[in-house]
């Protein structure tokens, strides 16, 4: 019995000798929900870290990242957080995605932040 575990929408076996990189769960699902329910600065910066975490690639500059945002909250600087956040963690989500889709809100929903396949342009 193979046992398996929620990637986006799909389930893919578990076990196997690599696991996906953060690119290949994206477009192996589809997109990928990254946080919903939320606009709480710290559930954010979790939530984008959690996704980035799963990517050796991107697993230290994403710590860097919430080291630097944690030490933002204990000089009470409001501006460098939310650089941090909208700036910094967006520049990386966006680096993270692959080619055809982008890192952002759900259209319709602002609360809803994941990797979503980029609409082509009509000529």
């Amino acid at each position: 019995m193979e046992i398996e575990r929620l990637i986006g929408n799909r389930l893919i076996p578990i076990g196997t000798k690599k696991q996906m990189t953060l690119k290949q769960r994206i477009r192996y699902g589809g997109g990928l929900v990254v946080s919903t329910d939320t606009l709480r600065d710290e559930d954010l910066v979790s939530a984008f870290y959690h996704a980035l975490s799963c990517d050796p690639i991107y697993e230290r500059k994403a710590w860097k990242l919430v080291q630097e945002y944690l030490e933002a909250v204990e000089k009470r600087d409001a501006e460098l957080c939310n650089w941090i956040l909208s700036e910094d963690f967006f520049e990386m989500m966006n680096e993270a995605a692959p080619i055809g889709y982008y890192f952002g809100v759900s259209e319709g929903d602002g609360a809803c932040f994941g990797f979503w396949k980029s609409e082509e342009e009509e000529d």
